[in-house]
């Protein structure tokens, strides 16, 4: 797939793959050990039946091949995680600032909250630097041509 002029698709590194799968193992270890519970008559055996199986549901989704991008192109960045995409209009993000390992942003037009980049930024295998500089040219470039449309 060839993406058109402006648009930049980034998907997570290996470490992203790596840590679902620890997650994986680990619920399907719990979701046994609940299980061994509840056939030798400990009801309280299905808690962790039931929560650690609901963690192994979202270590699988996020396993899944192209499911989890992040998208920049000229109208904002659209976040695709566990089959739920959300889109930022360019228009209504402050500057992109690093905090740490976090990049942040003020978006404007929601409740005064911070915005956290941080899994983003972790499994990008770019730094946090590179993150919020490449997300502040985009922005600069497409939120004043934006502004300046009628």
């Amino acid at each position: 797939m060839i993406a058109a002029p402006g648009h930049l698709k980034l998907r997570p590194g290996w470490s992203h793959y790596a840590s679902a799968l620890v997650a994986l193992i680990a619920s399907a270890w719990l979701v046994y050990a609940g299980a061994w519970a509840v056939l030798r008559g400990h009801w309280a055996g299905w808690f962790p039946v039931v929560f650690f199986g609901a963690c192994g549901v979202g270590a699988l989704l996020d396993l899944m091949p192209g499911e989890a991008w992040l998208q920049l192109d000229e109208n904002g960045f659209v976040v695709h995680r566990a089959l739920r995409p959300y889109a930022v209009p360019w228009v209504q993000c402050g500057p992109f600032v690093v905090d740490g390992r976090k990049v942040l942003f003020e978006r404007s037009g929601a409740p005064k909250r911070r915005q956290n980049g941080r899994k983003y930024v972790r499994r990008l295998g770019r730094s946090a630097v590179e993150i919020a500089g490449l997300f502040n040219e985009r922005r600069d470039r497409y939120a004043t041509s934006a502004a300046q449309s009628p």
